[in-house]
Protein backbone atom coordinates (compact mmCIF):
# COMPACT_ATOMS: atom_id res chain seq x y z
CA UNK A 1 0.00 0.00 0.00
CA UNK A 2 1.42 3.42 -0.91
CA UNK A 3 2.40 5.57 2.04
CA UNK A 4 0.68 8.90 2.62
CA UNK A 5 1.87 11.57 5.00
CA UNK A 6 -0.75 12.05 7.73
CA UNK A 7 -2.81 15.20 7.22
CA UNK A 8 -5.95 16.59 5.62
CA UNK A 9 -6.56 16.00 1.93
CA UNK A 10 -9.34 16.79 -0.52
CA UNK A 11 -10.24 13.48 -2.08
CA UNK A 12 -12.71 12.71 -4.85
CA UNK A 13 -14.80 9.58 -5.03
CA UNK A 14 -14.00 7.87 -8.33
CA UNK A 15 -16.35 4.93 -7.90
CA UNK A 16 -18.38 2.87 -5.50
CA UNK A 17 -19.81 -0.61 -5.14
CA UNK A 18 -22.86 -1.67 -3.17
CA UNK A 19 -22.68 -5.40 -2.50
CA UNK A 20 -22.97 -8.25 -0.03
CA UNK A 21 -19.99 -9.90 1.66
CA UNK A 22 -19.43 -13.66 1.75
CA UNK A 23 -20.87 -13.62 5.28
CA UNK A 24 -24.07 -11.93 4.09
CA UNK A 25 -23.35 -8.38 5.32
CA UNK A 26 -24.41 -5.57 2.99
CA UNK A 27 -21.72 -2.93 2.46
CA UNK A 28 -20.67 -0.01 0.32
CA UNK A 29 -17.08 0.46 -0.82
CA UNK A 30 -16.04 3.92 -2.04
CA UNK A 31 -12.78 4.41 -3.93
CA UNK A 32 -11.11 7.80 -3.59
CA UNK A 33 -8.39 9.53 -5.56
CA UNK A 34 -6.26 11.67 -3.26
CA UNK A 35 -3.96 14.28 -4.83
CA UNK A 36 -0.65 14.53 -2.96
CA UNK A 37 2.70 16.20 -3.56
CA UNK A 38 4.00 12.80 -4.65
CA UNK A 39 1.17 12.27 -7.15
CA UNK A 40 -2.30 10.75 -6.92
CA UNK A 41 -2.92 8.04 -4.34
CA UNK A 42 -5.99 5.81 -4.12
CA UNK A 43 -7.77 4.64 -1.00
CA UNK A 44 -10.92 2.60 -0.41
CA UNK A 45 -13.39 3.24 2.40
CA UNK A 46 -15.91 0.57 3.38
CA UNK A 47 -19.11 1.02 5.35
CA UNK A 48 -21.42 -1.75 6.47
CA UNK A 49 -25.21 -1.76 6.86
CA UNK A 50 -25.64 -3.99 9.89
CA UNK A 51 -27.97 -3.00 12.72
CA UNK A 52 -24.98 -1.79 14.78
CA UNK A 53 -23.16 0.08 11.99
CA UNK A 54 -25.92 1.40 9.71
CA UNK A 55 -26.30 4.80 11.43
CA UNK A 56 -22.53 5.49 11.40
CA UNK A 57 -22.25 4.42 7.76
CA UNK A 58 -25.01 6.83 6.73
CA UNK A 59 -23.33 9.59 8.77
CA UNK A 60 -20.01 8.98 6.99
CA UNK A 61 -21.71 8.96 3.57
CA UNK A 62 -23.40 12.28 4.41
CA UNK A 63 -19.98 13.81 5.25
CA UNK A 64 -18.78 12.57 1.86
CA UNK A 65 -21.57 14.52 0.16
CA UNK A 66 -24.14 11.80 -0.44
CA UNK A 67 -27.84 12.64 -0.13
Amino acid sequence: MPHMTPGKYKAQCTGHEYAESKTGKTYIACRFEVPTDEGAKFITWMGFFTEKTRERTFEALKYMGWD
